[in-house]
């Protein structure tokens, strides 16, 4: 999976995830717990579909 903490990287979900954004990146890097991700989902570092989101947001198929 294409995933990089980089704001010049970014990754595309999959058929068939259908999980909170900060589980989903929690499980895709070795480098960040769960807190981390949560943290930088509220600093608004982290986007879907060059979009802010809460860190209960819910992927779905084709998310960016």
């Amino acid at each position: 999976m294409p995933f990089v903490v980089n704001p010049k990287h970014s990754l595309k979900v999959l058929k068939g995830v259908s999980e909170r954004i900060d589980l989903y990146l929690s499980k895709q890097t070795l480098n960040l717990t769960r807190s981390q991700v949560q943290r930088l989902v509220e600093e608004g570092s982290v986007r879907v579909n060059q979009k802010q989101v809460k860190t209960s947001y819910k992927l779905r198929e084709g998310d960016e």
